[in-house]
């Protein structure tokens, strides 16, 4: 069935409508002026360079034979053989040979064309909009790389179609195992490629919707040798969250969607209002660890609705209160005409997860069930109007990676009673991206121990331009308000060093797993051992030297301009805030690469008041935040997110290992209402040396995604533990006979100890958190 060939080319550069569902706050190149690419280099350039773009296609593109045609040996596998034999009228799809696949028949020459293999990379900050049904990609498809990407009213088309491994239309993959955030795909229609209309490759994807789109599997060439195409969607990844919409999958045969991956990954989908139809194999194909809600879809003509996987969580609803527990609302039965049987897989295992994102999919209210005419029903490219409204492109984007949740105000451990626990919703869409300060001043009051840090106080702000500018802003004997409007860039400006490192065991056991993540080696110290081979590294010198801050400074980023990419920060004085800056890129391959927040005074001379509140830390190669021997005395750290997802893991599984370390003579902090999550070990490390005192306080902090252990207290180490929630920890405090963690059972046990009552500690998916050493405490 043909899209409306009615559809006049009024699409302007401007998006239309907004995106509902996991996306939801996506603005892409937000108001940006619309650049107009005249030929395939320019429209390769904005999609890829630095600079937020509204990027708008009023013509086709086609990439054939732009970059040469390949001859080289492929597979001419069984079923294509026996496609062959049947003489249908349909033919088969070859196999261009990848390294890690094995042909079971015999090899024959292929013939490609190269651009098809190689997608158009999009970076962060972008949209790309086609005018009517101008916006063709012919022969090329799309790789989004970066965060806050909008695509609508595209068509891709002419992938190889001929061959597996052709070419894909649309790919979502991080660089360095980093999760790509924000990514809104709308109004596109995908035609006669290869390989997968969409796939989310091994790094996940937050925040994704695809809506109101078009993917046509009819082809001359299928693998299911009927004129269907199998490869459909793959939805993969360490951490994945997908709102499929209203689209039309037609002419398909198999993976439609697939959704799943390996144990440690967690792919979350709410399909709703899709008409799938013409479907000669499966459509959904759910496994391990893969969760599913299905509903208010539409089945036509589809053999198999759901493929049986033992692995797979798909959530089915046989009436419409069959939701109300799970998501807080009732839900859209789904309809089959001529089609398999619809049931649910794993029903009670699917709920748990699928409650997690309660608040985003209970905002969108599902449609009945409805038999689509995709001739007039607005899917695809053409004119945008029906089923979208309008949006102005002039929305303030949101931050990049996944902020922390929104907090009610905790108290400092001597005052009133802290909140209950977290809900466990998605944080992503509760805090940061809607909240952050686009003044100069800090917003909001310390509370906890760090009650009374004022900073540079009533200071003039000043704005630096350039690296040397803010370290010295930073370092110097003056009170200050230091505010960042700006990206500041570290890499390469100290240059780099090569010198001998180790390439550990666990490094050696990691790579022989080939799980598609990576091992981190190690920067040699003086007080470290190589238990493996001594190898070059080679690391960023930028990231190894913290810029230092000296007392009464406060360092705020204006929106989400204040990112350090390359250097992280060592509190060196008392009486400082850290406020909404983000720090990341710290040589994340090696262990001892870079600390992202350090805290050392000189000597015994422990930091007093220190307030470190709406920061985000991602990909560093060693300690989140750290303090040191000195210790710190008044540190509160609130409303912050430690993001763990990694390429380079010592857990070999995505998820970081360094979080926390907090020791030191004496040390006294407040963890309040923090978004800790893919990490695996010390999520915090408390406490160190006999004779030390770290006193910590965590109320209402969101761990989350954590294949190690949450805390790890040792000597010296005395911890209250209330209202937090854990989600798919595996161990939420480590054992270890020397350490003291109170963790009160019921709201009355703490009355005794701190005069009031405590909030209990909330669990979904994980392990036992219990008291040790509870009366040495406090």
């Amino acid at each position: 069935m043909a899209l409306a060939q009615t559809l006049v080319a009024s699409a302007g550069p401007v998006v239309s409508g907004t995106p509902p569902g996991f996306a939801a706050g996506t603005t892409g190149g937000g108001n940006a002026e619309p650049v107009y690419p005249k030929d395939i280099k320019e429209l390769s350039t904005y999609l890829s360079d630095d600079e937020p773009r509204v990027i708008v296609l009023k013509q086709e593109f086609n990439f054939m034979e732009s970059e040469g045609i390949t001859t080289e040996d492929g597979c001419h596998a069984k079923g294509a053989a026996d496609c062959a034999a049947k003489k249908n009228g349909f033919e088969p799809q070859d196999t261009i040979q990848p390294s890690f696949t094995t042909c079971d028949n015999i090899m024959v020459k292929v013939t490609y064309d190269k651009a098809a293999k190689t997608p158009l990379k999009v970076a962060s900050n972008k949209t790309l909009v086609g005018e009517g049904t101008s916006g063709v990609l012919t022969g090329k498809g799309i790789e989004i790389k970066g965060n806050n990407v909008i695509v609508q009213n595209i068509h891709i088309t002419d992938l190889n179609p001929q061959y597996v491994w052709g070419g894909d239309a649309i790919g979502i993959s991080g660089d360095n195992g980093v999760i790509p955030t924000g990514i809104w795909l709308d109004h596109v229609k995908v035609t006669s490629v290869g390989r997968q209309m969409i796939v989310i490759h091994l790094s996940g994807a937050l925040g994704v919707t695809i809506s109101n789109s078009d993917f046509d599997g009819k082809t001359k060439y299928s693998s299911s040798c009927d004129g269907h195409h199998y490869w459909g969607f793959i939805i993969t990844g360490a951490k994945t969250e997908v709102t499929l919409v209203g689209n039309a999958i037609h002419g398909m045969s198999g993976r439609s969607p697939k959704i799943g991956g390996s144990k440690d990954n967690v792919i979350a989908v709410h399909a709703v209002n899709n008409y799938f139809y013409d479907n000669s194999g499966h459509a959904f194909d759910v496994s391990q660890r893969g969760y599913v809600l299905a509903e208010g879809n539409y089945f036509d003509n589809v053999k198999t609705p759901n493929q049986p996987d033992p692995d797979g969580n798909i959530f089915i609803l046989a009436s419409a209160g069959d939701c109300k527990e799970t998501i807080g609302r009732d839900c859209e039965l789904n309809a089959l005409t001529d089609s398999g049987t619809l049931t649910s897989n794993k029903e009670e295992e699917s709920k748990k997860p699928i409650s997690t994102y309660t608040t985003q999919i209970e905002e969108y209210k599902a449609s009945a069930a409805t038999k689509l005419a995709v001739a007039s029903d607005n899917f695809g490219v053409g004119e945008l109007g029906g089923n979208s409204v309008t949006q102005s492109s002039g929305s303030e984007a949101p931050s990049q990676g996944t902020p922390a949740p929104a907090t009610p105000e905790s108290p400092s451990i001597q005052g009133s009673p802290a909140n209950g626990a977290l809900s466990p919703e998605d944080p992503k869409h509760t805090g940061l991206s809607t909240s952050t300060s686009t003044s100069s001043s800090v917003i909001g009051a310390p509370i906890g121990f760090a009650s009374g840090t004022i900073g540079g106080g009533s200071a003039e702000p000043v704005y630096p331009k350039d690296i040397k500018k803010l370290g010295t802003y930073l370092s110097d004997k003056e009170p200050r308000v230091i505010v960042l409007k700006q990206e500041f860039k570290f890499i390469d400006s100290e240059g780099s060093t090569t010198e001998k490192g180790c390439h550990s065991k666990n490094n050696m056991d990691c790579i022989a797993k080939k799980n598609g993540f990576e091992g981190q080696d190690t920067i040699e110290t003086d007080f470290s051992k190589c238990d493996g081979a001594s190898i070059d590294v080679t690391y960023d010198n930028a990231a190894i030297t913290p810029l230092p801050i000296t007392s009464d400074k406060t360092l705020i980023g204006e929106g989400t301009k204040g990112v350090l990419n390359g250097k992280g920060i060592l509190v060196k004085g008392s009486n400082v805030i850290i406020q909404n800056i983000h720090i990341t890129n710290l040589n994340s391959h090696l262990v001892w690469g870079g600390d992202a927040i350090g805290i050392s005074g000189d000597g015994n001379n422990a930091p007093k008041g220190i307030w470190i509140d709406h920061v985000k830390v991602s990909s560093i190669g060693r300690q989140m935040v750290v303090t040191h021997f000195s210790g710190a005395s008044g540190a509160t750290i609130s409303n912050s997110d430690f993001h763990g997802n990694t390429k380079y893991s010592q857990s070999c599984d995505g998820r970081h290992y360094w979080g926390f370390l907090i020791l030191g003579k004496k040390t006294e902090m407040s963890l309040l209402g923090n978004y800790i999550h893919m990490t695996s070990g010390r999520s915090p490390k408390i406490g160190g040396t006999e004779g030390d005192v770290s006193v910590v306080h965590a109320a209402n902090n969101y761990f989350e995604d954590n294949t190690g252990h949450a805390f790890d207290v040792v000597t010296g180490g005395s911890v209250l533990a209330e209202g937090n929630n854990f989600d798919s920890v595996k161990t939420p405090n480590q054992p270890d006979p020397a350490g003291n963690i109170f963790i009160p059972a019921s709201a009355g046990d703490c009355k005794a100890t701190i005069g009031r009552d405590c909030e209990v500690n909330v669990l979904a998916d994980s392990g036992s958190f219990t008291n040790r050493r509870e009366l040495w405490c406090w």
